[in-house]
């Protein structure tokens, strides 16, 4: 994917690795739940949900502060066997964050876990479920580069109604897939979509506008979208916008103890505009 123009970084991330064959999952509607139990079936509600293992916790920890593998090698052998009626949030959000980890290295790995992930959100009927299972389903289909469908997954995680941090994550994903979809399919150099750079620029400032400044993992989901803003500014132009938000994101990844492949991105951002 091209996110970041002549460095063979992709904004906060990297690139996916790239898949042969486009996605074939289309996310199904978010409904919100009534009363939080989730939808009725022949049996009646879902029983009352098991709390999640702590390496849910420990991954999503881990993706945020972009140690991918670390964060898959906690939920591989745990999340396929949360299935039970009583675990699907916790199965949504195992499933959700393997995802959302694999889908940084070999998209193809996260399908499943991402199909997983929506199909037990949606069973269930969890907004925060959702907003995680539809992050990985839109991030699967952003490395399958299906564009429009990861964008309108995205959009579908950011608007679920989910924890704020995480609804917070889903518009700098967003923002991501619409600099993604600004340049088309193929990582090419030409700029297709101009009016997706605007998309992604509301999509960061949204993150960071409604965040709260006492969220736990505020500066690292700040300095992301700091580091989008940064992408903006370098692909629209402005290179006052790239150096400030550069800048923003390099001392709140510090801040935040980022792994050291996460503060490529801002470094090279600085770098290419020249911001001393």
């Amino acid at each position: 994917r091209r996110l970041l123009a002549g460095a063979a970084l992709a904004l906060g991330a990297g690139a996916c690795k790239k898949a042969t064959e486009g996605a074939t999952t289309d996310p199904a509607p978010v409904e919100e739940p009534a009363g939080g139990l989730g939808p009725e079936t022949d049996e009646g509600t879902f029983p009352p949900q098991e709390p999640a293992p702590q390496a849910v916790a420990d991954a999503r920890a881990k993706y945020l502060l972009g140690d991918y593998a670390a964060a898959a090698e906690l939920l591989a052998e745990v999340a396929p066997t949360l299935t039970e009626d009583a675990q699907l949030e916790a199965g949504a959000q195992a499933n959700g964050w393997l995802a959302l980890a694999l889908a940084r290295d070999v998209v193809e790995n996260a399908e499943a876990p991402a199909n997983t992930a929506v199909e037990q959100a949606d069973r269930l009927g969890s907004v925060r479920a959702q907003t995680v299972a539809y992050m990985a389903m839109g991030m699967v289909q952003l490395g399958l580069e299906d564009l429009d469908a990861a964008v309108t997954a995205l959009e579908k995680a950011a608007g679920a109604g989910g924890a704020p941090g995480d609804a917070a994550l889903a518009r700098i994903l967003l923002g991501e897939a619409l600099i993604t979809r600004a340049y088309g399919a193929g990582g090419g150099s030409k700029l297709q979509n101009p009016q997706d750079l605007d998309a992604a620029r509301k999509a960061y400032e949204q993150a960071l506008a409604e965040l709260p400044a006492d969220d736990p993992d505020a500066a690292i989901l700040q300095g992301r979208a700091h580091e989008g803003l940064a992408a903006v500014g370098k692909f629209q132009g402005n290179r006052d916008r790239q150096c400030e938000h550069a800048k923003a994101a390099a001392e709140l990844y510090e801040q935040a103890g980022a792994a050291d492949f996460l503060k490529e991105g801002p470094r090279a951002l600085a770098a290419s505009g020249r911001c001393g």
